[in-house]
């Protein structure tokens, strides 16, 4: 039995600005923290997400602290649940094809998905997706959509209804 196609809506979302580890007083890149204007950031972009009316039913991240803190206020800032974040080691400063598989292996069942990573990784991933470079600063998101039986997106050119910054609107 094929399955039917269905809209599903991608958010890929790079984590917010963070800064060096040695001016965050910490051992190391994987370690490093948002900084105030980084956290600030991530709520205005979930504020303009929840506008937008595209929560995920699932955010996928990187185990480094600044997308499991960016991953947080996204899910804090649109009341998701708890156990909507998930937190994937392969995500970690990931290409672009280790992120097009882990979106791959995804459930059939999430209409709505948000993968919070890293540069260069997510910046590729978004000018294939879309067909088109985008700049991609800290907390930018991109909105794309797709009308696919599930998250098996490698070769295909998705729609585009955003590629957001903060501090644009």
């Amino acid at each position: 039995m094929q399955s039917q196609a269905t809209a599903r809506r991608l958010i890929l979302m790079r984590h917010g600005e963070a800064g060096t580890a040695s001016a965050m007083g910490v051992a190391g890149d994987y370690e490093r923290p948002l900084t105030q204007r980084g956290a600030v950031d991530v709520q205005q972009m979930a504020g303009w997400l929840k506008a937008q009316q595209w929560a995920p039913e699932a955010i996928l991240c990187s185990p480094a602290r600044r997308t499991r803190e960016t991953a947080r206020l996204i899910r804090e800032g649109l009341s998701l649940p708890e156990h909507s974040e998930q937190v994937d080691e392969q995500l970690y400063l990931a290409e672009e094809s280790t992120l097009l598989s882990v979106l791959a292996e995804q459930s059939a069942k999430i209409q709505t998905l948000m993968l919070v990573g890293h540069n260069p990784g997510l910046a590729d991933l978004i000018a294939r997706l879309s067909g088109q470079a985008h700049p991609v600063p800290p907390a930018t998101m991109a909105l794309l959509e797709a009308h696919t039986p599930d998250w098996q997106l490698s070769g295909q050119i998705l729609q585009v209804h955003a590629v957001q910054q903060p501090g644009l609107e």
